[in-house]
C-alpha cells in the first residue's frame, strides 16, 4: 500500500511538473511561431494592401506630432500640402500609438515602413498570445496552441 502511495504521489509530481512546464512552452512556442510569421514583413516590409501607402504616411505624421509633444493628434498637421488631415476623428489610433513607440525607439531617422514592419509583427504575436488564452479557456492546451498558430497564420490578419 504505501508503494502504490509513492508511485501515485511521483505520478501526481510528474504531472504537475509537465503541466507547469507546458504552461511556459506553448506559449513560447506561439511567440516562436509570431517570430517566424513576421520574418518576412521585418525582412521586406509589410504585405502590400489597400491601405499600405496611406497608414505609412498617417504613422510617419502621427509619430512626428506624437513625439513633438501632441499627446493625441486627431488632425495630422502635415497632410495634404500643410492644411492638414482629420485622420483620427474616424480612425482609432491605437495602433499608431503602438507603433509609433518603435519611432521613439529607433529614432525618428529609421524608415517608417521598418516602424510599421516591426509594429505588426508585434501585433501578430501578441493577437496569437490572447488567441492561446481565450481557447485553453474552452479547449485543451495542445488545440489551443494549434489553432493559435493558425490564427497567426490566416490571411487578412492585420
Amino acid at each position: 500500500m504505501n508503494s502504490r502511495a509513492a508511485r501515485s504521489s511521483l505520478t501526481t509530481s510528474v504531472l504537475d511538473s509537465l503541466q507547469l512546464r507546458s504552461s511556459y512552452l506553448f506559449p513560447l512556442l506561439i511567440i516562436l511561431a509570431g517570430s517566424g510569421a513576421s520574418f518576412t514583413i521585418i525582412k521586406w516590409g509589410p504585405p502590400g494592401g489597400h491601405s499600405i501607402g496611406l497608414n505609412v504616411i498617417w504613422l510617419d505624421a502621427f509619430s512626428r506630432q506624437l513625439l513633438s509633444g501632441d499627446l493625441y493628434p486627431r488632425w495630422l498637421v502635415d497632410l495634404n500640402e500643410g492644411t492638414g488631415s482629420p485622420v483620427f476623428f474616424f480612425y482609432g489610433p491605437l495602433p499608431f500609438y503602438l507603433a509609433s513607440i518603435c519611432a521613439w525607439l529607433f529614432g525618428s531617422t529609421s524608415p517608417t515602413m521598418i516602424q510599421l514592419a516591426i509594429a505588426e509583427s508585434l501585433f501578430v504575436t501578441a493577437s496569437g498570445l490572447s488567441f492561446y488564452l481565450l481557447a485553453r479557456k474552452h479547449v485543451p492546451i495542445g488545440q489551443a496552441t494549434a489553432a493559435a498558430l493558425l490564427y497567426m497564420w490566416l490571411p487578412y490578419h492585420f
